[in-house]
């Protein structure tokens, strides 16, 4: 079951003026981040991103196809004693998914597909 989490204040100024709402939850072992996105934007940054910029190591990242055969990109992030795993994936409401910010981004923009589109990342303490 999933808990509602606060976002921080920095996520919160962050976040000022994103095309669409952004959600914290937790189901007890799993940090997610949910964000809804009305319009095609670059202020979606992939996860990679937003973990380097908050001074994580992150190493190379890798597609991995979950139970449901959906696709995920993951990684591992690292910074002094905290260590996690985390996967994200884009999708539209006719079940169109993604893997990568940018690929979506193109088809969301050229309207190959339509929005909103909901942006899963879900992340794992690894320590």
């Amino acid at each position: 079951m999933l808990s509602a989490l606060p976002l921080s204040a920095r996520e919160s100024a962050f976040l000022a003026g994103f095309p669409g709402a952004v959600a914290r939850f937790t189901d007890g072992e799993r940090d997610i981040v949910m964000r809804w996105v009305t319009q095609p934007t670059r202020r979606l940054h992939p996860a990679e991103d937003c973990y380097r910029g908050l001074g994580y190591t992150v190493d190379t990242s890798r597609i991995v196809t979950d139970a449901d055969r959906a696709r995920w990109r993951c990684f591992k992030a690292s910074r002094k004693q905290d260590a996690r795993e985390v996967c994200e994936q884009l999708q539209d409401q006719e079940g169109g998914r993604w893997t990568d910010v940018s690929a979506w981004y193109w088809a969301a923009l050229l309207q190959q597909s339509n929005g909103p589109w909901l942006v899963t990342t879900a992340s794992i303490d690894r320590r």
